[in-house]
């Protein structure tokens, strides 16, 4: 068995070198973020997608639909994190939640790009093909993130139980490093490239 190898957002094998005024205002920092992007998310979102039903958007209305739809939902699992951060990223909701609202995040990161790639490409911004991009994104999604359903879990540490994704063996870092990549290419590069790429022949033809 190789050393046990975990990912988090908050860094328990520091926390020596970190003092407790720091540890209080590095908590403070994570609630007001979350507590944000919940506001704004869930407010923002919810105009988004009363505007589409009222047909106020003339092109690509339901990509822009399905991006609003599915960040809603990532903003309604987020009070989950918020709670966790408040309580000194101690986790109190179970294992299957601990899944699950890793999962949803995970979800939504990639659904939200491969729409995004695809409402740069220009044959999929018609009609006849916007409901299936949308479709495919979820489900590319979906899958993409199983990963997230297998190695989440609570973990006990000398600060309490948190929410943590555990590779024990070297076989284990290796799926790790595939998951990275895979979130890497999948979650920033492809999107980033397309949307160059589709910049690039835009101000080709304007020169043209």
């Amino acid at each position: 068995m190789g050393d046990s190898l975990t990912t988090s957002d908050y860094n328990y094998e520091n926390q020596e070198e970190i003092t407790p005024q720091s540890a209080v205002i590095f908590r403070f920092m994570y609630v007001a973020v979350y507590s944000i992007t919940i506001f704004l998310g869930i407010l923002l979102n919810t105009i988004v997608i009363f505007m589409a039903k009222k047909d106020k958007f003339q092109s690509g209305k339901t990509l822009i639909l399905s991006l609003a739809v599915t960040h809603l939902v990532f903003c309604l699992f987020l009070p989950f994190n918020l709670i966790s951060a408040w309580q000194e990223f101690t986790w109190k909701f179970g294992d299957e939640a601990c899944k699950l609202v890793s999962y949803v995040r995970i979800v939504n990161m990639f659904s939200v790009s491969m729409m995004i790639t695809f409402w740069k490409m220009d044959w999929c911004c018609s009609k006849s093909y916007e409901k299936h991009m949308v479709l495919l994104s979820w489900v590319i999604g979906v899958i993409l993130s199983i990963p997230s359903l297998l190695y989440r879990e609570v973990q006990d540490t000398a600060d309490g139980k948190v929410c943590l994704d555990k590779y024990d063996t070297t076989e284990d870092l290796l799926r790790m490093t595939a998951v990275m990549c895979c979130r890497l290419i999948f979650g920033l590069l492809l999107p980033l490239v397309v949307t160059c790429f589709n910049c690039f022949k835009k101000n080709n033809k304007k020169l043209n």
